[in-house]
């Protein structure tokens, strides 16, 4: 708690698979955003099945850091870090979250035609081939997010619904009360036609 940057009453917490070193990775949103999402969805009436943050969908093997820059947004996805900077603070900050890791491998890449993420681009190469033990490439793209980003789930991604955003799916089976109130029908269909057969007969009996 006391590494968040916010106060906890403001922030949503998502907790993903226990890891084989025994920590729990956890992912910590903005709960108003959460519940913006939520409300509009199901306004539109839409029913969701999981929600990941586009950070943790930038390709990140062992040892590996993946950098996208796209628009005023730059997404950082590696060993236990995973991270959304708003472009204008995204310098000091990568720093930061990185610390001491050094990594074998930064994939930096950013939309083609900016200059502020050649800039960008060029200083966080510089600062990470510094170490002498990474190797890192600057890749450029008119679609950068769309060649990146893994289209299908990651079996680390951590799903956003949980917690008071949990959605439940239809289960596929037919609720207790759907079977009773169709046996109700049934038998009073039943009921029904055994009296309205029984008047027939007896009228018929009669004349």
């Amino acid at each position: 708690e006391e590494q968040l940057a916010d106060d906890i009453e403001h922030v949503h917490l998502a907790i993903g698979a226990k890891r084989t070193d025994g920590r729990w990775p956890v992912l910590v949103g903005d709960l108003a955003i959460m519940a913006a999402l939520l409300d509009l969805c199901e306004e539109k009436n839409l029913r969701l099945r999981s929600v990941f943050t586009d950070a943790q969908l930038l390709p990140a093997a062992q040892g590996q850091l993946s950098i996208l820059m796209h628009g005023d947004r730059v997404l950082l996805h590696g060993d236990s870090i995973v991270a959304a900077l708003d472009f204008d603070i995204a310098s000091g900050m990568v720093g930061l979250l990185v610390g001491e890791r050094v990594f074998t491998q930064v994939d930096i890449r950013h939309d083609a035609g900016d200059d502020r993420h050649d800039l960008l681009a060029q200083q966080l190469s510089s600062e990470f081939s510094a170490a002498g033990e990474t190797k890192v490439s600057i890749t450029t793209s008119e679609q950068a997010v769309a060649a990146v980003l893994v289209p299908a789930r990651s079996s680390t991604a951590i799903n956003l619904l949980q917690g008071r955003f949990v959605v439940r799916q239809p289960s596929g089976t037919v609720a207790w009360w759907q079977v009773a109130a169709a046996v109700v029908l049934f038998a009073w269909l039943g009921q029904l036609g055994l009296q309205v057969s029984s008047g027939w007969f007896f009228n018929r009996g009669a004349t």
